[in-house]
């Protein structure tokens, strides 16, 4: 018998890593508030206003180093983003995960991070 009655199985809600720029991912949380998204770019103060689904969204502050003339000399830059998380997958170690995070600051280019390295 595969289903005793009660009901569907539920997944547990997807996390996300809380440094993207690590391969293999590792340090998933659930709504994490400070997430690395690059050499020289991080979330701030993420909060998020939804969560568990299919996508997840939310809304912090972008900070990053203008690399001109390199990034040792640039300018800091800070900017307000808004975030989506999606695509739900599975990790060998059966951690659900979002497997993808689109950034889309306000002023400047939308850009997505893929979860990498299983």
């Amino acid at each position: 018998m595969a289903n005793s009655g009660n009901g569907p199985t539920v997944l547990p809600a997807p996390k996300l890593a809380a440094n993207l720029t690590i391969v293999p991912a590792e340090d998933f949380a659930e709504r994490p508030a400070s997430i690395t998204v690059g050499n020289h770019s991080v979330l701030e103060k993420v909060a998020w206003s939804s969560w568990g689904d299919e996508t997840a969204a939310g809304s912090g502050t972008l900070l990053g180093v203008e690399c001109e003339p390199s990034c040792a000399e640039g300018r800091e830059t800070r900017k307000a983003a808004q975030l989506e998380a999606s695509e739900p997958q599975f990790s060998p170690d059966n951690v659900r995960y979002y497997s993808r995070l689109r950034v889309t600051p306000t002023n400047g280019r939308a850009f997505t991070v893929e979860v990498r390295g299983f």
